[in-house]
């Protein structure tokens, strides 16, 4: 099984990278079509997330029920809530933790076969889905925590970077509406989850080893670009906002016949249930979809586009975060894994 190799990266000439693009299409229709092509990564996103909501909710009842056992006949009793937060509060913060550990390696392992698609087309033929998106991260990340740490620098420069931009106030039709220009920053930044991974994106498709670099100049793509892949994030994220509202609600109809089997003290978990439902059909069915909307807009303006070294120095200039990225990539010696610390 063949990893990217590093002929597509030219750090030394003015177009940083030389990857194919076989996916000449944007917009939601082609996002769609090659998100139905990693089936078997959007069915183990959804069973890992079944899994971690049933265990969730199992846990949530048995403490609930533990919590009346002691809360006394009148339901009076301090004891019971104690013995509740106890109970579910600690392990609560071990089990997301572990929950969003998971996830996010699964995540980075689809990020990489849906760039496999972008660049070639195809997978090599024959090979499994999930262990490809494996051997493909762990080979380009030796340790975990390099990822974790490049997201973080990632996002915090994109953010800074965000903040200066001009035409995001245009957004707003009306002037002077300080409290609605608060939300569209809002949803500007997280509209900046599907930047850092689409230059996580960028940097497996150029296949750089030294993946501080790569992702440096991810950065300085994504500024040379941000007006078309930003608003392809923001659309993105507010149809994402309104289709999870849409699948809620038909979440509701289950919860609801749920409910009615249910005794009375515990039926309210039906309605957990439902909240759970449609955000785990949000993280696996939906978001891979808009963050790939993204990712093709991101390489289709970075094929064979030189790098702007003025906008390299605007970003050290905003923010400590490129800097340090900028010092890892100075300072990366081939052949030696990445370090990094949290």
């Amino acid at each position: 099984m063949s990893t990217p190799t590093q002929d597509y990266s030219h750090p030394d000439q003015a177009v940083r990278h030389s990857y194919p693009l076989n996916a000449g299409e944007e917009g939601f229709s082609a996002a769609l079509s090659l998100c139905l092509k990693t089936m078997p990564y959007i069915l183990l996103r959804i069973g890992i997330l079944a899994g971690f909501t049933l265990a969730a909710i199992v846990w949530l009842a048995l403490c609930g029920g533990v919590a009346y056992l002691f809360s006394g006949k009148d339901g009076g009793g301090g004891g019971g809530m104690i013995l509740f937060l106890i109970g579910f509060g600690i392990p609560a913060g071990l089990f997301f933790w572990l929950r969003q550990y998971v996830l996010y390696l699964i995540k980075c392992g689809h990020i990489a076969v849906l760039t496999k698609l972008i660049t070639d087309g195809a997978l090599p033929e024959g090979v499994n889905q999930v262990e490809y998106g494996k051997k493909i991260v762990c080979d380009r990340f030796a340790q975990t925590n390099v990822l974790f740490v490049i997201d973080s620098l990632v996002t915090g420069t994109a953010r800074a970077f965000n903040r200066t931009l001009d035409w995001v106030a245009g957004l707003i039709p009306i002037p002077g509406l300080e409290s609605l220009m608060q939300v569209v920053n809002r949803i500007v930044d997280n509209a900046t989850t599907f930047v850092d991974e689409t230059i996580f994106s960028y940097n497996l498709a150029r296949g750089d080893d030294n993946m501080w670099r790569s992702s440096r100049d991810g950065l300085v793509y994504y500024a040379a670009n941000v007006k078309p892949i930003l608003k392809t994030a923001i659309i993105s994220l507010l149809i994402e906002y309104g289709a999870t509202f849409v699948v809620f609600l038909v979440c509701l109809i289950p919860a609801y016949l749920l409910s009615l089997v249910l005794p009375g003290s515990v039926s309210g978990f039906a309605w957990i249930f439902a909240i759970f439902l449609a955000a785990g059909v949000r993280s696996a069915v939906l978001r891979p979809v808009f963050l790939t909307m993204v990712m093709l807009t991101f390489h289709k303006n970075a094929q064979n586009q030189p790098i702007n070294e003025s906008l390299s120095a605007q970003l050290e200039s905003l923010s400590s975060k490129f800097v340090e990225l900028k010092e890892k990539a100075a300072s990366f010696v081939s052949g030696k894994p990445a370090e990094a610390k949290i």
